[in-house]
């Protein structure tokens, strides 16, 4: 499908694109090309989606403007999904989706600053940068790995899956609201930072293997819980 004029996906009630694979294909078979000078729009409430999708140029450099839910399935992630050498932009209801049947990466060409990020992955994901998000986390299924990396919340973390910091990646609590700390892969992570000045609390036992950091506000373990700090704790909030 090529774009030759600037076009916007728009389906309400929440529909979108989603361009299928034939049984047992293993290379990407749909190929969005968008054309010099256009840009392909995914509004608010939409959604385009298939497991192997790739959006590229056509032309030219085309123009990529996510309102709505961009969902990848490539193990590349956006590297592999999104090729275009145009303007990528996010909007501030933008959703980026990680829905792959195999592990996946995030991609290092992704933004690294993202509205929402759903994980929905059993196989999981790992991420290939630094990355924040400034909106909801929602784990949906599967493990979000940080790798050495470090993961940026600025608002809630939602869902059944796990944030995995392994043994040297950090997760920064850095919202305007009040957070919790959850969804951490066996109760433990590896650095944690708390950059809050509303506070951020620790309802569940915890085990921080490496530093604890905090640089505003307060961190609260609720009563009849244990925070254990294996390192160092700096507190300057």
């Amino acid at each position: 499908i090529t774009f030759t004029t600037s076009r916007t996906i728009s389906a309400p009630g929440g529909g979108g694109f989603a361009f299928t694979t034939r049984p047992g294909s293993v290379t990407p078979e749909w190929i969005v090309k968008i054309d010099t000078g256009a840009t392909l729009t995914v509004s608010s409430g939409s959604y385009i989606n298939s497991p192997n999708r790739v959006i590229s140029d056509g032309t030219g450099a085309g123009n990529l403007q996510i309102d709505g839910d961009l969902r990848i399935g490539l193990a590349g992630g956006w590297n592999s999904a999104i090729t275009n050498t145009g303007t990528t932009s996010l909007g501030s209801a933008s959703t980026i989706t990680f829905n792959g049947t195999a592990a996946q990466v995030t991609g290092a060409t992704l933004p690294s600053t993202l509205n929402k990020l759903t994980i929905n992955n059993a196989a999981g994901v790992t991420l290939s940068g630094n990355t924040t998000i400034n909106n909801a986390l929602t784990l949906t299924n599967g493990t979000l790995a940080t790798g050495a990396n470090t993961l940026t919340l600025k608002g809630a973390t939602s869902g059944t899956g796990l944030i995995n910091t392994g043994a040297s990646g950090t997760l920064v609590y850095n919202g305007v609201s009040a957070q919790t700390v959850s969804n951490l892969t066996a109760s433990t992570v590896n650095n944690l930072t708390v950059d809050n000045a509303a506070g951020v609390t620790v309802g569940a036992d915890a085990t921080v293997n490496n530093d604890l950091t905090i640089t505003s506000g307060s961190l609260t373990v609720v009563s009849g819980k244990d925070l254990t700090v294996k390192n160092a704790v700096v507190n300057n909030g």
